[in-house]
């Protein structure tokens, strides 16, 4: 059996590829092959440990350690500092909610604001004082964020202009997002967090954020050759583009099914899914090698030298191997049944 869990989104319109299951529930596999969260496997960034979704919740390995926090789904993200995950799950109404878990003595807060609307894919600054997430409070979908206990509202220029899906970048100066126009228009922006002045924008039919670079000039897209009203994600590139002089480098040749993309903050090497192959490259497009076939979601380890990703099995197991092709090793056997993602 084929197994589609990062490309089964990327041929579906772009309105529906952003639809939630606001009361939650188990994942379907739309909402757990989110494109822009990519929600499990994720190192620590310490390197010792890390952690993913299952059927049992959210999974966290910590050195000999495993913590389960059953009530979490969809998506998290590790704190910079590695010493709390911030994560959504169901509160005591049954409403998604944004929640933030302390490993040293194993609590979880509730972040979001005690309400009758659902809250999605926190994001936290690199500085872990900032939490950005989007939520459903006046529908349509609006960028929020938390800090120093408080909640406000990032943008609100346009009331029928619907905001998503928010990243920090590694200096914690700009948010990437998508903003979504009454008119089906999308644009993928970029805003100077403080200034709240927006800096670059692209096509958002047409390109598709992956990551930042570690310096935080640059981003990592994909970019659809040819756009039509239903875009052809057979026929795709991977690019590069300078926020500052919008300058773009190409960086590979047509793929098919380029799924997900990150930038190695210690080698300086991008990894990416096309055809469920993991590539990995120089971050110019050189020595272009394929290290395993039948995985996604990779998330490179903080030392630059390995990568965590699923492998397409009964299970969808969670492994890892060396950016060489080198050294598979199965760190988890089982994450969920085929028959839990399909539809």
């Amino acid at each position: 059996m084929r197994i589609v869990l990062l490309t089964i989104v990327l041929i579906l319109p772009f309105h529906f590829l952003f639809s939630q299951q606001e009361s939650g529930g188990i994942v379907n596999a739309n909402e757990f092959a989110d494109v822009f969260s990519g929600p499990v496997p994720k190192w620590r960034p310490r390197g010792d440990g890390y952690a993913f979704i299952a059927r049992s919740g959210l999974v966290i390995k910590v050195n000999d350690s495993t913590r389960v926090i059953q009530e979490a789904q969809n998506t998290f993200t590790w704190s910079h500092d590695g010493e709390s995950i911030v994560y959504t799950a169901k509160d005591s109404s049954g409403i998604l909610k944004i929640f933030r878990y302390f490993l040293n003595d194993g609590t979880s807060k509730l972040l979001s604001l005690e309400s009758g609307w659902a809250d999605f894919y926190p994001d936290i600054s690199p500085d872990d004082s900032i939490v950005a997430y989007y939520s459903a409070k006046g529908e349509p979908y609006k960028l929020y964020y938390l800090k120093n206990g408080v909640t406000r509202k990032l943008l609100a220029r346009d009331p029928l202009e619907e905001y998503l899906h928010p990243k920090w970048s590694p200096g914690s100066n700009y948010l990437v997002y998508f903003k979504h126009l009454p008119t089906d228009e999308v644009i993928l922006e970029i805003m100077e967090f403080f200034s709240k002045r927006v800096v670059f924008s692209l096509d958002g039919n047409r390109f598709d954020f992956y990551a930042w670079s570690p310096d935080g000039k640059e981003i990592l897209a994909r970019e659809v050759v040819e756009t039509t009203v239903y875009p052809d994600y057979n026929n795709v590139v991977l690019v590069r583009f300078n926020i500052e002089t919008g300058n773009k480098t190409v960086l590979t040749r047509k793929l098919k099914d380029l799924s997900s993309a990150e930038w190695s903050k210690a080698s300086n090497r991008i990894v990416f899914v096309a055809n469920e192959e993991l590539y990995v490259m120089e971050e110019n497009g050189a020595n272009l090698k394929k290290i395993f076939s039948g995985g996604h979601a990779p998330n490179i380890h903080p030392n630059g030298k390995k990568v965590i990703f699923f492998r397409n099995r009964k299970n969808l197991p969670v492994c890892e191997i060396d950016l060489t092709g080198d050294n598979l090793k199965t760190l988890e056997r089982k994450t969920f049944k085929i028959s839990d993602l399909e539809e």
